[in-house]
């Protein structure tokens, strides 16, 4: 899968043997800039690989999450970033890497304030999520959706309520 062009991004798509579930992930991954719109090109190549999965109800709480790691990327580590996303029939998993082998730090966000809600709607939009650390060559920040799950973690509201 080819990243938009003008952005920057280095696309590839393969097939691996993986650690989601039972058969082998099929895989898309792209090289981002750590610049501010790297955001909107992994949010269309996520929409893009979600969609030829079949996965297109999942792009509304993927899009945010997807946005909310590549910007604490460019945000703190400000290196060359990685988007991949992996799904092996039961199981989507999406990970952003860095440079940057401190790893993400969770905070309370304050009431009124624009920042500081990322890992918390990470924490409580994904089945699970947490992040590899190498000193080496950085960390990796993933997270987790069990497609499987047929009732929203956040149903709709009722006319009555």
């Amino acid at each position: 899968m080819s990243a938009p062009s003008g952005s920057g991004a280095v696309g590839t798509s393969v097939m691996r043997a993986g650690r989601l579930g039972r058969l082998s992930p099929i895989e898309q991954r792209v090289e981002l800039p750590a610049v501010a719109s790297s955001a909107a090109g992994a949010r269309a190549h996520a929409r893009s690989a979600l969609a030829a999965w079949g996965l297109g109800h999942f792009d509304e709480t993927v899009s945010l999450l997807v946005t909310e790691l590549i910007s604490n990327g460019v945000r703190h580590a400000r290196t060359r970033l990685t988007l991949a996303l992996a799904y092996d029939g039961t199981c989507l998993r999406i990970a952003v890497s860095d440079g940057d082998p401190r790893p993400p730090v969770p905070r309370a966000p304050e009431r009124l304030t624009v920042g500081g809600w990322g890992l918390a709607l990470v924490d409580s939009l994904a089945t699970n999520w947490g992040a590899d650390i190498d000193e080496l060559d950085g960390k990796t920040v993933w997270f987790e959706i069990d497609t499987t799950e047929t009732v929203s973690r956040f149903p709709a509201p009722t006319p009555e309520g």
